[in-house]
């Protein structure tokens, strides 16, 4: 507080102006500004908390604050981040959770400038230890007196600040208006800045259960009455039946309840959350009477697999129990498979209790009874035992009696005969009792007997070519008796040692397919399980195709004789030949000779083994013929004289390189086919040659084999080319610093070269006709073609010095620009100057102007007046000046 700035009850900031005092009523943020540094402020602040109770705004309490403020000079300041899920995503601000569940809410700011920043929560959930169940940090919150809701802070350092608001919501907590939780994170560096949020948790719970069905009136005492609760969204429901035992699980949903007298009594349902929280309850008043006991009357002891009849007197019944519930009447017919107690109970209508009846079927187990295999294949005469070894106290009878040792046994041995050439069939039945339940157990066996084996024998061997089958192998004799009894298996061998069954090969007769060697074969014979024979043992041989080779001769020489042998195999003594060339029939007979096979000719010999002996088709063998290989002579010439060539230029040709030229070739030169006299060297020199002219070399000489043979090379055709006719053209005549176009030619399609050409431009690019702009008289050169073919000529462009011509002099008499000089003129002695007054008066003209004839400033001989006058000056080159020219003095 300082004195003179205008404190005062209304202005307690004071007169001076910047202050300012304001706060935010939806969050309480208030904000004050004062403009002296240093400056101390009290502020009391007062918050009014108000509930609407019947439609009227009511004051619930006041809570008052009273704050201290210094005023300091703090550098500008980031506000803390409020908190986030991410870099750029708010956490949540609305939650909703269930009663009984926990609820974290991690809550965590930042602040740039690395201030000290502290958290406050502010809620009825922190209101201490022992009221609801809510920490920040692990702190549960201080309450402040006469106020509901409590405060728990969070101080961090260095910029960051972060903590964890856990509630745990208990089962009565849940309510439609949710918890709100004020969020404060305040800088408290120099300047810091507050910035708030509020937090709203909304606490649910399921409902309840809203109905009960099953029996309002429950009719007999101590026996089960279902009831389904209905309706609420709790996952379970909670049973408690007042006077009554729940039978089984007290949350299972139907309930099974039994009532113990008769009376009234209230079943109660509540739903049960996934977090224990019990919801409302509904409840349901139940009656309870005695039922009348009803008479029943049929056999309650059974055998397992048989029935017994129930009867009861006229009336509409249910009998529950069994796997399906029956509705009827009189009698029922029941077939438990173990022992069961069934629930008969009368019909009724209204409020009424019908008879009711509690009958227990007990079934009594079937003997034990074992046959055995359910089908027995035996062999005719063989004996085999039936049924299993006897169990005590049981009896047994085996029917019919036929072939058995003793019917009357749990294991009697069996022995039938079967004379007939098919199986015969014979069915036994065993029967087992049990003395004590009288209860009996039948099962059957089924006998197959198999007639005996007689003949099994099949034919007689066999020779095939190679790859190919044989005829079927089938029996020689009658088996005797039906095929269908008997059962086949082919076996083969390539040793007639070691035998394998072949797969599939299991009827009667077997048909091999291509065989590629011996082999030997026989076949079983069985009739079911019993005895089996092997046949006789059939070949069936082998014999391999017949086969020729032609043998490859070695390179002969044309016009030399090639003989020809075939070398057969598994042919025979006789096979006979026929011969082909290139596929042409040109001989027959064991052999074959030509001298006037070609290289590359294709020799063919086709062979016919003698009768008895095996061939897949033609049998034959190629070879190709290979000559002694002479290559003709090649050899390609080029022209060894550089382009271009005029007439009368030497000429000169030249062998590049010549193959298969033999021992001693011989060279001629031709032009355009002729031979040239005395040109038989490997190079060609001509001054008379035309353009298109062909020029080749023809060699001769004898192949490796001494044959004569010639070649001629490829051609060449010079072309002659006209001289070149250059003109450099006219001599040139130029001021210093001008340039001008020279005016060349040429006659002959040749480059032309310019020399020296520094100080040439070819505009367009234009060789003949470039722009010179020499600083010096310079004599340029045009020069075309080479050798006998090149020219050249030259022109001389002169540079004059330019005209240097002063506009004033001074005509006084002192030595100094007496006279009017003008710089350079005297190069050009075709001059010609004249001076004018203003008026246009000639008053001086002079020829080849020069020191001698300068004009000094006098019209008449007399000085001429101060003043400007104007000049004409022509060079004698088609160039004038014109200007002022002032005389001063």
């Amino acid at each position: 507080y300082k004195a003179g700035f205008g404190y005062a009850a209304a202005t307690p900031l004071g007169t001076v102006g910047g202050s300012y005092a304001g706060i935010n009523a939806a969050t309480g943020i208030a904000k004050y500004i004062g403009n002296v540094v240093g400056g101390k402020y009290a502020v009391a602040v007062d918050v009014n908390e108000y509930r609407t109770i019947n439609g009227q705004q009511v004051l619930i309490g006041t809570t008052r604050r009273d704050l201290q403020l210094v005023v300091a000079n703090c550098p500008l300041t980031t506000p803390p981040v409020l908190p986030t899920t991410t870099a750029a995503t708010p956490i949540p601000r609305y939650y909703t959770m269930e009663a009984g569940s926990t609820l974290s809410i991690p809550l965590s700011s930042s602040q740039v400038d690395g201030h000290p920043l502290t958290i406050t929560l502010n809620s009825v959930l922190l209101d201490g230890p022992g009221g609801y169940n809510a920490t920040f940090n692990g702190d549960p919150g201080t309450l402040v007196p006469g106020n509901p809701s409590g405060t728990a802070k969070l101080i961090g350092a260095a910029g960051t600040v972060s903590g964890t608001l856990v509630y745990t919501a208990g089962c009565n907590e849940a309510r439609a208006t949710p918890y709100d939780v004020a969020l404060l994170i305040k800088d408290d560096g120099c300047a810091g800045k507050l910035v708030a949020d509020v937090l709203h948790i909304t606490v649910t719970k399921p409902t309840g259960p809203t109905a009960i069905s099953g029996d309002a009136v429950a009719c007999g005492l101590n026996t089960a009455h279902s009831y389904t609760a209905s309706g609420g969204t709790a996952p379970v429901v909670s049973w408690r039946a007042a006077g009554g035992t729940i039978i089984g699980s007290a949350t299972a949903n139907p309930v099974q309840v039994s009532w113990p007298a008769a009376g009234t009594y209230t079943l109660v349902a509540r739903g049960l959350t996934q977090y224990g929280c019990l919801t409302d309850s509904v409840t349901k008043t139940i009656t309870v009477r005695p039922a009348t006991v009803l008479a029943v009357t049929g056999n309650r002891t059974i055998c397992q697999g048989s029935s017994t009849t129930l009867v009861v007197a006229a009336g509409t019944y249910t009998v529950v129990g069994g796997p399906t519930p029956l509705t009827g009447m009189s009698p029922f017919v029941l077939s438990p498979t173990a022992t069961t107690t069934y629930t008969i109970t009368e019909v009724t209508t209204g409020t009424l209790c019908g008879a009711t009846a509690r009958v227990t079927i007990t079934v009594l187990p079937q003997p034990t009874i074992n046959v055995g295999a359910p089908t027995r294949e035996v062999c005719s005469g063989a004996a085999t035992a039936l049924g299993a070894p006897p169990i005590a106290g049981l009896s047994y009878r085996w029917s019919p009696a036929t072939g058995l040792s003793n019917p009357n046994i749990a294991n009697p041995t069996l022995t039938l005969t079967n004379s007939t050439s098919a199986p015969t069939t014979q069915t036994y039945t065993l029967t087992v009792t049990d003395p004590v339940t009288a209860c009996t157990t039948t099962g059957t066996v089924v006998v197959v007997v198999n007639p005996a084996v007689v003949l099994n024998a099949i034919g007689a061997s066999q020779t095939v070519c190679v790859n190919t089958a044989p005829t079927a192998l089938t029996s020689t004799a009658n088996t005797g008796g039906s095929f269908s009894t008997y059962a086949y298996h082919w076996e083969s061998s390539l040793d007639n040692s070691t035998w394998t069954a072949i797969a599939g090969a299991t009827t009667e007769a077997y048909a091999p397919g291509a065989l590629t060697s011996t082999t030997y074969y026989r076949r079983q014979l069985a009739v079911g399980t019993c005895s089996s024979t092997y046949s006789n043992v059939l070949t069936v041989q082998v014999q391999p195709l017949a086969t020729v080779q032609l043998p490859t001769l070695p390179a002969q020489c044309a016009g030399t004789a090639f003989t020809f042998t075939p070398v057969p195999t598994d042919a025979g003594p006789a096979p006979t030949y026929q011969w082909f060339v290139n596929y042409v029939l040109v001989a027959t007979g064991p052999t074959y000779s030509s001298t006037t096979l070609a290289n590359g000719d294709q020799v063919q010999v086709r062979l016919t083994p003698s009768p008895g002996f095996c061939a897949n088709g033609p049998i034959s063998a190629t070879t190709v013929v290979s000559l002694v290989p002479v290559p003709p002579p090649t050899l390609a010439i080029s022209l060894q004289t550089a382009l271009p060539v005029c007439a009368n230029d030497p000429v000169t040709f030249g062998l590049d390189q010549v193959t298969d030229a033999g021992a001693n070739p011989q060279y001629q030169w031709q032009v355009d086919g002729a031979d040239v006299a005395g040109a038989t060297g490997p190079t060609f020199t001509s001054t008379t040659l035309r353009t298109g002219q062909a020029i080749t070399l023809l060699i001769r000489t004898t192949t490796a084999c001494g044959q004569p043979t010639a070649a001629t090379s490829n051609a060449v055709r010079p072309t002659i080319s006209l001289p070149a006719d250059v003109d450099a053209g006219p001599d040139k005549t130029i001021m210093e610093g001008e340039s001008v176009l020279l005016e060349g030619k040429i006659t002959g399609n040749y480059p032309v070269l310019w020399t020296p050409s520094q100080t040439l431009t070819f505009v367009g690019g234009n060789q003949l006709r470039p722009e010179a702009a020499p600083l010096v008289t310079t004599t340029y050169t045009l020069s075309a073609g080479a050798g006998y073919c090149a020219d050249q000529s030259s022109v001389t462009v002169t540079v004059t010095p330019r005209v240097r011509i002063p506009n004033a002099f001074t005509p006084n008499g002192d030595n100094n620009d007496d006279t009017w000089q003008i710089e350079n003129i005297g190069a050009y002695s075709s001059n010609h100057v004249l001076v004018f007054n203003r008026w246009g008066s000639k008053i001086f003209e002079a020829s080849n102007y020069g020191r001698a004839s300068e004009w000094k400033g006098t019209i008449n001989g007399q000085p001429a007046p101060i003043g400007t006058y104007y000049y004409v000056i022509t060079l004698g080159n088609n160039k004038a000046y014109t200007g002022p020219l002032t005389i001063v003095y």
